[in-house]
């Protein structure tokens, strides 16, 4: 009988150590998820260019007529950019985490045919200098959402955010309007700190310029690098 308690009391002393010690693993594992991680990151984008133009202008005719005309964009290339972000994520728990940032992105420098149009008889008109370029560049506020596969690094995440778009036209000089973004990615953390990741995203706005307006329609597919710290 005395030996029955003394299993009892040493069993009873051994599950209250193995309670405390859960209890500790999981306000450790609590801490951890909400840990906030600064990071900084570097992108890489190509992109293609699509537009949708109001801009008018006036040429003369082979008669020396002097008529209205509308520009028209074609054959707009593709293009190499980049962008640079720093922001903060927030784990909401083992899978998810939430991340809000600041980013800095320039398309780069497209090339483009320039052609004017008669909007009421269609006829188009060609202009001497028909080569122009657009370069593009933003700064974007965005929200990241990502959702962490179970016992794996792998992420799979969102994007979506707005800011202020300003497009260089060598032909038609500056302009600028608020746009907005959204896009869908995957990535995986190698260490802590260091992070991988691909994805696609559409940017969309619309710059005035005198005449008229350009809608841009941007879509890139990138590659990134970000460090936590």
């Amino acid at each position: 009988m005395r030996g029955f308690i003394i299993i009892i009391i040493q069993w009873y002393i051994t599950m209250k150590k193995a309670f405390s010690l859960l209890a500790l693993s999981a306000v450790a594992s609590s801490a951890f998820a909400q840990d906030d991680n600064w990071y900084v990151g570097l992108n890489v984008l190509n992109t293609n260019a699509e537009h949708k133009s109001t801009v008018s202008g006036i040429v003369s005719d082979s008669y020396g007529v002097t008529v209205p005309a509308r520009v028209n964009f074609s054959d707009m290339s593709k293009e190499t950019g980049f962008g640079l972000n720093l922001g903060k994520q927030i784990l909401l728990n083992n899978q998810f985490a939430v991340g809000v940032e600041a980013e800095y992105l320039s398309f780069g420098s497209f090339s483009t045919t320039l052609k004017m149009s008669n909007p009421s008889t269609g006829m188009v008109y060609d202009i001497v200098d028909d080569k122009s370029e657009m370069k593009v560049t933003a700064f974007n506020l965005n929200i990241k959402p990502k959702y962490y596969f179970s016992d794996t690094d792998f992420y799979l995440g969102g994007t979506a955010g707005v800011g202020k778009y300003k497009a260089d036209f060598k032909s038609l000089g500056d302009g600028s309007n608020w746009g907005f973004n959204y896009g869908i990615e995957v990535g995986y953390d190698i260490t802590s700190e260091l992070s991988v990741s691909a994805g696609y995203r559409l940017f969309m706005t619309d710059i005035g310029y005198k005449g008229g307006d350009i809608e841009l329609e941007l879509d890139s597919f990138y590659a990134g690098l970000a460090y936590k710290f």
